[in-house]
């Protein structure tokens, strides 16, 4: 197995792709750094993935952080999957940057 691994950063506003959407079978995990995250700062993230029923992108999970984190970085486990999206939202508070490190297992 050979693990690749990209990082980046976004400003989360308005609805971000962390990343472009990844379309090869392969197993897929992340962690995103909410260290800039202040009292009042609320960003919504959403794990979309592939349904190899009927090949229709469906959300995975959506979970909210929200305020100053003790605990900053959030892990999602690995997915094996053939479509994998997530994305970042601004519920409340100003725009804040987030970073994120994405693993593929090939």
């Amino acid at each position: 197995m050979v693990l690749t691994q990209v990082s980046g950063a976004e400003t989360v506003g308005a609805l971000v792709d962390l990343f472009a959407s990844q379309t090869v079978l392969q197993t897929y995990a992340t962690m995103i750094n909410f260290h800039n995250l202040l009292l009042g700062d609320s960003i919504e993230i959403t794990i979309y993935i592939n349904d190899l029923e009927d090949s229709v992108e469906r959300i995975f999970d959506q979970f909210l952080v929200s305020d100053v984190q003790t605990d900053p970085v959030t892990y999602i486990p690995p997915l094996p999957t053939d479509s994998y999206r997530i994305t970042a939202e601004k519920i409340s508070g100003t725009d804040r940057e987030i970073t994120w490190t994405r693993s593929v297992y090939t």
